[in-house]
């Protein structure tokens, strides 16, 4: 077996600044390649676990906050709540018929009654206006026509999501550049030409070194085919941060071309690493949103899929819909007593959000 191509490297002496942002760019970039790839495959085992095992305690819990609503307004009608607690009761009612509502597939018609109820409106009808408010938001700030249909098929956080990107593009493509932003651009098309002469050259040193015909050896022929096919495959597919990589394994030091021209060199490495890191980053929170909640409910600094916080979510679950039933129990033993302590609890609740709402405007 031919000996594996090492290459022969100089005493190593003090990097510049450039050389070291080089070399922690090229680490980032293998960190969140390696992040993206434990998501992907914790993706893959987390949605199965949590149709199977979570799915149903969901629904469970959905179906035990339905009960305690539909008790709270049952109680709210025979025993009544009085002209001070009225609208704390009614804020916080359909607070909570909208929120669950949001969660069920298909709105159960007892909360669409209760909705009506309380908010004196039909709940479809408030659905309707609620994405055409977001049609019209997003047709306003980035000249881009919403999808209806998909929206209400996919749910706006996950359409949205989906679709952000493509209504920036839009925008961007509507809105008529500045004088800085046309010569930003013009720079960035003569780096792009300056990259691409680059990896010519680093090509070009790679495959001039190892072509197979250079060498008689057959295993050596072997190994150089190997290698060339490498080099060969990132040229082709315009992967710069590939053709560095190669660059670094199989050229010597005085191979690539330190010299007056190296910082220049650098600097253009640098800003295509930087946006290839970028771009990764980019990919990483996209499949992270993807996921609904679920990469911060199950996934570990490292991004891989953690047991042992699913399972403390499916207790914590089982817990809290034993809650409730209980809860709901106890509003028949003492229902005078139950109905005045969840008085009191929603007005907090109210109030507390009331006090949020202030805060948020006057520091917006």
């Amino acid at each position: 077996m031919a000996q594996k191509i090492i290459k022969s490297t100089s005493p190593s002496s003090k990097k510049t600044k450039l050389q070291t942002r080089y070399e922690r760019l090229l680490q980032d970039i293998e960190a969140r390649k390696s992040q993206l790839i434990n998501l992907q495959e914790g993706i893959r085992k987390v949605i199965p676990k949590v149709e199977s095992e979570l799915r149903p305690l969901i629904l469970q819990e959905l179906e035990a906050r339905k009960k305690r609503l539909l008790r709270l307004d049952e109680v709210a009608t025979n025993v009544g709540v009085g002209k001070v607690n009225r609208q704390f009761f009614e804020e916080f009612m359909v607070l909570e018929i909208e929120n669950l509502m949001g969660q069920f597939q298909e709105p159960p018609e007892e909360l669409k009654e209760l909705y009506q109820k309380y908010a004196g409106q039909d709940f479809d009808v408030y659905q309707d206006d609620k994405k055409q408010m977001a049609a019209d938001m997003v047709k306003e700030m980035f000249g881009f026509d919403v999808d209806l249909d998909e929206l209400e098929s996919k749910g706006s956080e996950a359409y949205f999501s989906k679709n952000e990107e493509a209504f920036k593009n839009q925008h961007e493509a509507n809105r008529p550049k500045t004088k800085r932003e046309q010569a930003s651009a013009k720079k960035q098309e003569e780096e792009q030409k300056l990259l691409e002469k680059d990896a010519k050259a680093v090509y070009m040193k790679l495959i001039k070194k190892y072509h197979p015909d250079r060498v008689q050896d057959t295993l050596q022929k072997e190994q150089y085919t190997e290698i060339s096919t490498k080099i060969t495959k990132a040229y082709q597919a315009n992967d710069f941060l590939e053709l560095l990589k190669l660059q670094i394994e199989y050229l010597d030091e005085k191979e690539t071309d330190v010299s007056s021209l190296a910082d220049d060199m650098l600097k253009r490495y640098n800003k295509i690493l930087q946006q290839q890191l970028q771009e990764l980053e980019f990919e990483l929170e996209s499949t992270k949103i993807s996921t609904m909640g679920l990469f911060e409910d199950f996934f570990d600094k490292n991004h891989k899929f953690n047991q042992i916080r699913f399972n403390k979510a499916k207790k914590d679950m089982k817990q809290n819909i034993k809650s409730l039933e209980e809860d709901y129990l106890d509003s028949h033993k003492r229902t005078k007593g139950w109905f005045k302590e969840w008085i009191g609890a929603i007005k907090e609740v109210i109030q507390e959000r009331a006090f949020r709402d202030i805060f948020s405007q006057m520091f917006r």
